[in-house]
């Protein structure tokens, strides 16, 4: 029983680390390249899971860096609207505290929310320490949400 105990209690702790690294990832991501103006898009790479089949096509990357642009002005504004005050919270915590999402995902341990005012502005999706989504699909339906994931 104890030795149960002991694997759960660093089943936990690790869970817990790894969740305040990725929150961390996120907030520098925020920081870095959405809250900044001036960001050079090739920082969007030490943040941004991107294939090296997109960075080393120039038609690829140019609409790429584009798509990417559009969605950080989209949440930028919304940040800035509310005084950039936001938070992070992880899949788990937004349902403990009553905000919910339709994104439809199949590994909701990976999923994080921006959120503005109690309403989530975008889902951010991490792995391998790498944000893999941080915005919704091109299409978005009603009772339903995809992430467009960069690497496909």
């Amino acid at each position: 029983m104890k030795k149960i105990f002991i694997i759960f209690f660093c089943i936990a702790i690790f869970s817990c680390q790894s969740q305040d690294k990725n929150k961390e990832t996120i907030i520098k991501f925020i920081n870095n390249i959405v809250l900044n103006s001036n960001y050079d898009s090739s920082d969007l790479e030490y943040y941004l899971d991107i294939d090296k089949e997109t960075l080393e096509d120039k038609n690829k990357k140019d609409f790429f860096i584009s798509l990417m642009d559009d969605n950080i002005i989209d949440i930028k504004q919304k940040i800035d609207k509310n005084e950039l005050n936001y938070i992070i919270l992880s899949n788990k915590e937004a349902i403990e505290k009553g905000i919910t999402s339709n994104l439809i995902y199949n590994d909701y341990s990976k999923v994080y929310y921006v959120i503005v005012e109690n309403k989530i502005i975008t889902p951010i999706i991490i792995k391998n320490d790498k944000i893999v989504s941080f915005f919704y699909g091109l299409t978005k339906k009603e009772n339903e949400s995809r992430p467009m994931l960069l690497n496909n």
